[in-house]
């Protein structure tokens, strides 16, 4: 503000305070601080987390309704597609043995080599929890089943010869099925999501082991067929109506 001469102010120092106060007084009228910078803080990035699915008293299963994507890894690149119904025409389900806060899921896939896994979107599926498992010693030719990791069921089983042997890992059931004329495979099979490693066919199919009956009685406890789980069919109704489509099935 300039004076002029003794105690005068001028009249364009009166009117640049005067404007000054306006603006003071308008900004403080509107709400907004005058002359306030616009602060902006750092961004914060969330740690995605990656937690184990597996456990010996319970399992989680993807249930499939509708075809969706599988990638080879989450935000990756598109690998297959799994459709909602099995070959069989079972409802599809993916053991799931990881998942992601973010979103994504890890599954073991029904396809060769045996252990194939790989991610899809947790929200293509409808996740749900399974208490049972089927642990399958092929040393001891028997078949434990599982509930919550308290054994509920062990009955003998006949298990692959060396030249065909049963393979060994984490599977799990992607089918059920009665069996309408018993003959070799007893009144009920359980389809795994394993494949025989010496077969890549057999009897019209493409190798996939399985759980089931036999009209061979006398086999089950010795180490005799091509790669399938036998049961006296005496035992595997106590099984078959115990466990769902998706319950792991350790074979060691």
């Amino acid at each position: 503000m300039q004076v002029g001469g003794r105690g005068r102010v001028t009249a364009a120092a009166t009117r640049a305070v005067m404007a000054g106060v306006a603006a003071a007084a308008m900004a403080v009228t509107s709400g907004t601080p005058a002359l306030a910078p616009a602060l902006s803080g750092p961004t914060v990035r969330v740690a995605v987390t990656t937690t184990s699915t597996l456990s010996n008293s319970r399992a989680l299963v993807a249930v499939v309704y509708k075809r969706i994507a599988v990638y080879n890894l989450p935000h990756g690149r598109v690998i297959s597609h799994e459709s909602s119904l099995t070959s069989m025409g079972s409802r599809r389900v993916l053991l799931i043995t990881k998942q992601r806060s973010d979103g994504w899921l890890q599954v073991e896939l029904p396809v060769r080599p045996n252990g194939t896994r790989a991610w899809i979107r947790k929200a293509d599926v409808i996740v749900t929890v399974n208490r049972m498992r089927i642990v399958i010693d092929r040393a001891a030719r028997t078949l434990t089943l599982l509930k919550s990791g308290v054994r509920v069921g062990r009955w003998p089983a006949a298990v692959g010869k060396p030249s065909t042997p049963t393979p060994t890992g984490l599977f799990y059931v992607t089918d059920k099925i009665v069996v309408t004329s018993y003959g070799a495979y007893g009144p009920y099979a359980l389809a795994l999501s394993g494949y025989s490693n010496v077969f890549t066919s057999f009897n019209g199919g493409d190798g996939v082991v399985g759980i089931h009956g036999t009209n061979v009685d006398s086999s089950v406890g010795h180490a005799v067929t091509h790669g399938c789980i036998r049961m006296h069919n005496s035992d595997i109704p106590k099984l078959y109506k115990q466990i769902a489509i998706g319950v792991p099935v350790q074979i060691k």
